[in-house]
């Protein structure tokens, strides 16, 4: 009482203290709690191809490109505008359809990598990658054959080298971005693998083995296999790195967490993080790393979310941000700070901000 007494004769014998004071609080208040002043966003919903199914950014030209499962084309978007750049990029032709999956860019050569699987009933099931070129979007030469239903596709920018999940194989197929040609024979690892990504610091590349609930490591020095599968959650299928800490996450569809593992010791640190709810039937979960901002994207596909882990405590932050209709793959641009959601049910791709400050 006496201390709201004393604020009423300050503040009216000096009503410039009243400003001072409430700065002064909401400080206090942002201080004691952090997560009232960090609220990312959707910003834009942009209409794409049809069943999008993910998204990749190039950081240099600030250009993102989206695979279109259900039409067979890869969407670009111009990343200052938000707007659609021409036409979609037919990947398949009336000889040889395709299914884009995933998708991955090498913002230094300015090549996209876009992973197909061939629906003709003669070759059904059978991969390629499509190789395009960013600056002009045209599709260069014919598709790379892989492995039997190819996932998801990684990029290490430092080796040029491209990295290919066949699902059905059980391998990782390795190509030279500098000749577009597979290397080698492909690499077991576990039984299903989906998601893959890679540490460009490390030259290690990180594979999900969704049917055995592990994660496979490879050395991209020698393309063979490290050690023993990393145990994590239940149908793992996605995966993200942040090189800067050297953290690698993984997406567990079925138990709906992420588990966090210690790139230096290939150990899973702590307890699964919790977030929101994908069901197995709707397939591939997104996850994404920005390493500038330490954040990690997790796409909720029966939720019509996504979920924010901050990776320097690897806790979730706020709620789940509202996207599109059963959003899968995620991709982010960690130059602007913007996510982008490939929403597979409503052909949109949502933009979230992920700067944006904001109280309650």
């Amino acid at each position: 009482m006496s201390f709201l007494l004393i604020n009423r004769r300050i503040t009216q014998r000096h009503p410039h203290f009243t400003a001072v004071l409430m700065l002064l609080i909401l400080t206090a208040v942002v201080v004691i709690n952090p997560l009232l002043a960090w609220a990312d966003s959707v910003i834009a919903t942009v209409a794409v191809g049809g069943g999008p199914s993910t998204a990749a950014a190039n950081l240099i030209t600030n250009r993102i490109y989206i695979a279109n499962r259900a039409d067979n084309t890869v969407s670009v978007i111009d990343g200052s505008t938000n707007t659609m750049l021409g036409s979609p990029i037919p990947i398949g032709t009336k000889a040889v359809e395709n299914s884009p999956n995933g998708i991955a860019v090498n913002s230094t050569t300015n090549r996209v990598y876009v992973v197909n699987i061939t629906l003709n009933k003669s070759t059904f099931g059978s991969g390629t990658v499509s190789v395009i070129d960013g600056s002009n979007n045209t599709v260069l030469g014919g598709p790379i054959p892989v492995g039997n239903d190819p996932t998801m596709v990684a990029v290490n920018e430092a080796s040029n080298r491209i990295y290919v999940a066949n699902n059905d194989d059980d391998t990782v197929s390795v190509i030279d971005g500098n000749t577009n040609t597979v290397l080698g024979s492909p690499i077991p690892v576990g039984n299903n693998p989906q998601g893959l990504a890679v540490n460009v610091t490390t030259n290690r590349v990180y594979v999900a083995n969704t049917r055995d609930n592990t994660v496979s490591v490879i050395d991209g020095n020698t393309n063979t296999v490290l050690g023993s599968p990393i145990r994590v959650g239940k149908n793992p299928n996605a995966v993200a790195v942040n090189a800067t800490t050297n953290r690698v996450y993984v997406a567990n569809d079925t138990d709906n967490t992420v588990s966090v593992i210690d790139g230096n010791t290939n150990i899973v640190l702590g307890k699964s993080i919790p977030v929101g709810k994908s069901t197995e039937d709707r397939v591939m979960v997104g996850i994404v790393a920005n390493q500038t901002t330490n954040r990690v994207y997790v796409s909720n596909s029966a939720d019509n979310t996504v979920s924010v882990i901050d990776g320097s405590t690897n806790t979730v932050l706020g709620s789940p941000i509202p996207v599109g209709s059963i959003p899968r793959g995620i991709g982010v641009n960690t130059t602007t700070n913007y996510i982008y959601v490939a929403n597979s049910d409503d052909d949109t791709m949502s933009i979230i901000d992920g700067s944006t400050s904001t109280t309650p």
